[in-house]
């Protein structure tokens, strides 16, 4: 359902939020982390805190109650191949997330310093049957898309 998938899109990095506020201070140390070593966001955050923002967003919303789905949409969408549920449902949000992920970030949409380690798990393209030439397509629809609404917000 493109509900589910458009809460999973807006809600995947929620931990990153949470984290950002109640841990300033060691989101700072995170960050400057990053500069001196080729790991990947999340790895720093394991490393200083003990835990992701992968945990954290599938543990907030299994807090506030929201579906498990979405919650193991927070957990895996940096790497879906850890997913092992038996779900196909699920194994397929947390895919799709992790796509849609991958694209906004290889456009330069959003990209903090965090995302430039952000790595596509190619295996999850050929699972899903998505070609090259796909990926192009629809990532020169979401550029016309979001020229368009930056038009209509000028106006």
């Amino acid at each position: 359902p493109a509900g589910l998938l458009f809460t999973a899109g807006l809600l995947h990095d929620i931990g990153k939020v949470i984290l950002d506020q109640a841990l300033a201070n060691n989101y700072l140390e995170i960050l400057e982390k990053l500069e001196s070593t080729s790991k990947q966001f999340n790895e720093l955050e394991r490393e200083v805190l003990g835990y992701s923002h992968d945990d954290v967003g599938e543990m907030v919303l299994l807090h506030w109650q929201l579906p498990e789905m979405l919650a193991s949409v927070c957990r895996y969408h940096h790497d879906p191949d850890k997913y092992e549920g038996q779900d196909p449902q699920v194994r397929h949000l947390v895919d799709l997330v992790h796509m849609a992920d991958s694209l906004v970030i290889s456009l330069g949409l959003g990209v903090g310093i965090d995302g430039l380690r952000y790595e596509f798990n190619s295996a999850i393209a050929e699972r899903n049957k998505l070609t090259h030439e796909k990926i192009d397509q629809v990532g020169s629809e979401v550029l016309l898309e979001i020229k368009s609404l930056e038009q209509i917000y000028q106006e």
